[in-house]
């Protein structure tokens, strides 16, 4: 799920169809599985005229992959087209809603899945997943290419590899764009780690970021409402998504987006 403008666009991913059992009179909550299917459809949800559109689908069906947004067109790549897969995907393909349609883009150097997408200097970055090279015959990926990125240029339409631009094994749950910066709060095994960590590309790492959790005076007066509460937070402590100038509403929102497409 991504926004663009003022719709929603809901992306691929997978569906589970559920069906009660035959002769199932009595109505009950029984229900029965009848299979997983990986889609290419489309939907657009239009916030302003609450009216929902089915647009042009994928060229490829797709899960797990990566999805970000530049110059008003929907990028994605990466990802799985099959359950049984073991490898993800290098294609990748862009869709322009003014008209309707996805093309395809060259491949990247690498097959990826559980991969994240931000676009960040005019540029559409895949950031981390399991990762392997095409034509690689190895089952195991390597961790440098696992932690590395595809960095794609509408400009010159070409991809580059950024090695140990993402320096865990572990895929990245989301990674957000604002004011310039990268920031990120977790991977796809802990979305939450108790602190927000900034992208520095000049030294191409990630540093927590300085003050991300303010206690408190310890002189208020325990009949004082906190300062303010979150589900992540406990009592007596500023949250980080305001040290970014973030409420925490506005926070939970994006890492929503950023991973519901998948």
């Amino acid at each position: 799920m991504v926004t663009l403008g003022d719709s929603i666009y809901i992306i691929g991913g997978l569906q589970c169809s559920r069906a009660r059992p035959p002769h199932n009179l009595d109505e009950s909550d029984e229900f029965i599985d009848l299979g997983v299917e990986v889609l290419r459809s489309v939907l657009r949800y239009n916030v302003r005229s609450n009216q929902w559109s089915q647009c042009a689908p994928l060229g490829v069906p797709r899960y797990d992959f990566a999805c970000a947004i530049c110059e008003n067109k929907i990028y994605v790549a990466g990802g799985k087209s099959s359950l049984d897969s073991r490898r993800g995907m290098s294609c990748a393909e862009v869709y322009d809603p003014a008209l309707n349609v996805w093309n395809p883009l060259p491949g990247m150097s690498t097959l990826r899945y559980k991969c994240v997408g931000v676009t960040w200097q005019g540029k559409i970055h895949v950031v981390g997943g399991f990762a392997m090279r095409g034509g690689s015959d190895k089952t195991v990926p390597f961790i440098t290419e696992r932690s590395s990125a595809e960095v794609y240029d509408p400009q010159t339409g070409k991809w580059d590899l950024a090695a140990g631009m993402w320096q865990l094994d572990v895929p990245p749950n989301q990674i957000v764009e604002i004011d310039g910066r990268l920031f990120s709060s977790g991977d796809c095994l802990k979305a939450w780690k108790g602190h927000i960590e900034a992208y520095d590309g000049k030294l191409n790492i990630w540093n927590v970021v300085d003050g991300y959790i303010c206690k408190l005076s310890a002189h208020r007066s325990r009949h004082q409402k906190p300062a303010m509460k979150t589900g992540h937070q406990s009592k007596g402590y500023i949250s980080p998504w305001h040290q970014l100038g973030l409420s925490y509403f506005s926070w939970q929102v994006i890492g929503w987006l950023g991973n519901c497409h998948v």
